[in-house]
């Protein structure tokens, strides 16, 4: 929907986000927050998520893991197709902190990975994204847009998946 030229957009103007968790669980700011604060405890570690998903294990840590999936394997490409599949994506340009990009990562991002990663969102302005993800063998901070001394510049971003309901407080 547009908005008038000058005119502020309304909540229902705004694409809705990409959820994992259910209606009526955690409040958007907390399922972010813990989302993120799970990536940051992960930075620097190293080989840890080589034959396992780093995706899986933030999901299942945070609880936000679809019932009956095991975490050592899924993929970014399953959730995709899961969160596209709900009707859940957003554009990239909405990712907030704590939310979840998936960025194309051909053979660098571990076996599960395959060549679609994911990473927590740490911030997003004025089209750079940084996020937190396992690439090149490490759990490091990346970004797309100009980079910076200790960030990863990947380019390839696909989606973002929002860790909370667009509906909720």
């Amino acid at each position: 929907m547009a908005a008038v030229a000058g005119a502020r957009a309304s909540e229902q103007d705004k694409p809705p986000l990409i959820s994992t968790t259910p209606l009526g669980e955690a409040q958007p700011t907390v399922a972010r927050t813990e989302m993120l604060d799970a990536a940051r405890r992960l930075l620097g570690i190293e080989r840890s998520f080589d034959d396992r998903s780093f995706l899986g294990h933030l999901l299942r840590v945070n609880a936000l893991l679809p019932r009956g999936v095991a975490a050592a394997s899924y993929t970014p490409k399953d959730y995709l197709a899961w969160a596209r599949e709900q009707g859940r994506e957003t554009p990239v340009e909405g990712a907030q902190p704590g939310d979840l990009v998936l960025f194309e990562c051909p053979g660098q991002c571990g076996v599960v990975a395959e060549d679609l990663a994911s990473g927590v969102v740490e911030s997003s302005s004025q089209g750079k994204i940084t996020w937190i993800a396992y690439v090149q063998g490490r759990v490091q901070r990346c970004v797309n847009g100009p980079s910076g001394d200790e960030m990863l510049f990947v380019a390839g971003v696909k989606a973002a998946v929002s860790c909370c309901d667009a509906d909720q407080p």
